[in-house]
């Protein structure tokens, strides 16, 4: 079955667990690197990350580990910040559903983009866009 990334930016989209096979679809969609936010091992049967890593090397994409559970921490942030700055575009993320991504491409990019386009854009990720808000600028200081 064909990827579905939820796009939101031209650069960035976000998707659940990738396979192998994922990966090579995702390069023929376009996609020039891979960021994967899911920590290993959060779920049995799901794919490691050197696992997909590899594939991405093979296929000619880049590629990020950045893994989160739980709260996004500031270096988590300024991680996924230098990756989004680095890495072949457009980029896609993924976690277990997206959502996570989808929050921490807020995180990194709510400066640069400024509050509402970057809310808006979550919403395409299915994200609680009022939370978040309520969140980025609570944490505003520590970025």
């Amino acid at each position: 079955m064909p990827i579905s990334p939820r796009s939101l930016s031209d650069t960035y989209a976000v998707h659940a667990q990738l396979s192998v096979a994922d990966v090579a679809q995702a390069k023929a969609q376009g996609f020039g690197s891979i960021i994967n936010n899911r920590p290993d091992g959060e779920e049995a049967g799901q794919t490691p990350a050197s696992v997909i890593a590899q594939a991405a090397r093979e296929a000619g994409m880049g590629y990020a580990y950045i893994p989160v559970a739980g709260a996004i921490a500031p270096d988590q942030v300024r991680a996924m910040q230098q990756a989004l700055e680095s890495l072949p575009q457009p980029v896609l993320a993924y976690c277990r559903s997206g959502q996570r991504s989808t929050r921490l491409w807020a995180w990194a990019m709510h400066h640069k983009l400024g509050a509402a386009k970057v809310l808006q854009a979550t919403l395409h990720g299915g994200c609680d866009s009022a939370k978040l808000e309520a969140e980025l600028r609570e944490a505003d200081g520590w970025l």
